[in-house]
């Protein structure tokens, strides 16, 4: 049940738009990356990993599959926007308009993130805490 919840957020994909099962063998630290995401990886590590965001106002969804505890914090604000346990399958939105860093402090749940609404990867962190930074990419 517990990849239904990712599934029920829309974050896990079961098969691709042409009906083909969607691939979910990646890299540990980094997730699978979708090719209609907005989302492309820049850096990535065992404590974690950084992304650019092809908008410069994004909204970022975390789902877990576990208990988790979450933190996450905005260049637009000097206080954390979240900072406790997720439950298990619900989902967290977090609205951006700079850099936006999630930290994750559990290892033995699968973390799921969609960015604008779109799946960008799923992973389960090796380290704890595991923190994800999205930057929005510089304006052409």
């Amino acid at each position: 049940w517990r990849p239904q919840w990712l599934v029920r957020s829309h974050i896990l994909r079961v098969s691709q738009p042409n009906g083909t099962p969607t691939s979910h063998g990646s890299s540990p630290s980094t997730g699978p990356a979708h090719p209609s995401s907005s989302v492309v990886p820049t850096s990535s590590s065992l404590q974690g990993g950084s992304y650019t965001v092809t908008s410069k106002d994004f909204v970022v969804n975390v789902a877990t599959t576990g208990e988790c505890w979450v933190q996450v914090l905005s260049s637009q604000s000097v206080t954390p926007l979240i900072v406790g346990v997720q439950p298990p399958g619900k989902l967290l939105a977090f609205p951006a308009k700079g850099v936006m860093t999630v930290q994750v402090g559990a290892s033995a749940v699968v973390v799921g993130v969609s960015v604008n609404g779109k799946a960008a990867f799923i992973n389960s962190p090796h380290s704890t805490p595991y923190t994800y930074t999205f930057t929005p990419a510089p304006a052409s």
